[in-house]
């Protein structure tokens, strides 16, 4: 870890010229588009480190432009940059330890704007004292002697030029796309505290390191990626951990690429939605869509007026244990009994029963949530009973995200950025959206699930 600080001649007709101007016009701006870059914030201080080897891999990623900004000793100044909500990505490769009020509330912006972030190495070390920190990027290396830093102990220390071997734990994920399991010369740690929040990406058999190496987590509309390699030349030079980086960059920095995306919900009112179904009661607090059961009435949706074909949406929920509920896509509710054929059968529904694709929300043991259900007629159509990963992303009592993608006859979900259903379904393809709260028969308890930042892109 180190832990030292830096030191520091030819005629041509005129309607000739105005064409070829035209056409180069044209063509560079076509190229422009095409070739239109990741603009990356990279963040030091308080730690020092080989700058060329390490600034040359953001040189050589043909995907960035990147401006580096450098804390002073005092505190993390990088964060008042009157540009910092500019850049698709912050990339932290810092160890500060003071962090003033007024930059921790610029920090916590980042993710109200949905600036991606990565975080190298020994930033997991940074703001020992401020919890937040710990929070967001999803875990904590801390010191065991605040007085002497660097103490190494056998509860919580690190090592220089160690073999690591690095499996990828995360195999379908974007990151990790094209990456195989590794050995990387570098250093480790171990002792460092993991939330519970985070979705491993890579881990190692190293006897003494801590595990994982690497994870994933959302805030606010922001991804969020750890990875604790990365100590020196070695590690800098590395065609595996050079992949891991730009991959993991790039995929925090589109999260930011709002143009397309449309919300669904004001966060105000319940404009645009129409109840269907049972007497559940919804409600607007704190920009999220409170969905609350009531006893001895059927299954309840707030579904949106307006239907949709092929389209991307995204939101988050939080559920309480014991309450089931579900998201609907591509659904129907018809005022006339209704009844269609599927493989050989006749499958009825009543009038007045919202039916459709749904992506369960399932907090029993089972944990299916991400799979797809049809709601009111056929019933399960992908569970995740052969889909561990996904089955363990799901968050109990936490916020949760889905990104669900209805593209002709193919249906995909993702349960917290982690693959969950893929099937081809050609039943119907256009329907509103619906959020549900399920029925709970005679029970008295309040339960209650809560959605957030609802948006569409449609294809």
């Amino acid at each position: 870890m180190h832990f030292c600080r830096p030191t520091h001649p030819f005629f041509m007709p005129m309607s000739a010229l105005c064409f070829l101007a035209l056409l180069l016009t044209g063509a560079a701006g076509s190229a422009a588009g095409a070739d239109a870059k990741r603009n990356v914030l990279i963040v030091t201080g308080g730690h020092g480190f080989k700058q060329e080897p390490f600034f040359r891999m953001f040189k050589d990623n043909a995907e960035i432009t990147f401006t580096h900004a450098e804390h002073a000793k005092t505190s993390a100044t990088a964060y008042e940059r009157d540009d910092l909500f500019s850049y698709d990505a912050v990339v932290l490769y810092d160890m500060p330890q003071r962090i003033t009020a007024a930059q921790q509330a610029r920090f916590l912006s980042l993710f109200e704007k949905g600036v991606g972030l990565v975080v190298l190495h020994h930033a997991l070390v940074s703001y020992q004292q401020w919890p937040d920190y710990e929070r967001i990027i999803g875990g904590r290396y801390q010191e065991p002697d605040a007085s002497k830093p660097g103490t190494v102990t056998e509860q919580t220390g690190w090592k220089h030029d160690e073999d690591i071997p690095v499996v990828i734990a995360a195999k379908n994920h974007p990151i990790t796309a094209g990456l195989n399991d590794f050995t990387i010369h570098d250093e480790i740690y171990w002792g460092f505290r993991v939330g519970s929040g985070v979705t491993p990406l890579i881990t190692t058999a190293h006897p003494k390191s801590g595990k994982p190496l690497g994870w994933f987590r959302a805030e606010g509309k922001s991804r969020v990626v750890f990875i604790q390699l990365g100590h020196g030349p070695e590690a800098f030079g590395d065609a595996n951990y050079r992949k891991l980086l730009a991959q993991s960059i790039r995929w925090v920095a589109d999260s930011k690429d709002d143009s397309s995306w449309v919300s669904v919900f004001d966060g105000q009112t319940l404009n645009g939605w129409v109840q269907r179904g049972g007497k559940a009661e919804y409600r607007v607090e704190a920009g999220q869509i409170v969905g609350r059961c009531v006893p001895n009435t059927p299954n309840s949706f707030l579904c949106t007026q307006r239907q949709f074909t092929n389209f991307v949406l995204e939101l988050e929920f939080k559920v309480d244990d014991g309450l089931n509920s579900g998201v609907q896509v591509r659904s129907h509710c018809f005022d006339q009994p209704t009844e269609f054929e599927w493989k050989g059968r006749r499958v009825r529904v009543p009038a007045g029963r919202v039916h459709g694709l749904q992506v369960e929300v399932d907090t029993t043991a089972r944990a299916w949530s991400g799979g797809v259900y049809e709601e009111g007629a056929r019933g399960w159509l992908n569970d995740l009973k052969n889909n561990e990963p996904a089955r363990q992303a799901f968050k109990g009592g936490e916020w949760n995200k889905y990104h669900i993608e209805c593209k002709g006859d193919s249906i995909k979900t993702w349960i917290n950025d982690v693959p969950a259903a893929d099937l081809k379904d050609d039943r119907v393809t256009s329907g509103f959206i619906g959020l549900q709260v399920h029925g709970v028969g005679k029970r008295e308890k309040t339960l209650e699930v809560r959605f957030r930042n609802v948006r569409v892109k449609e294809l």
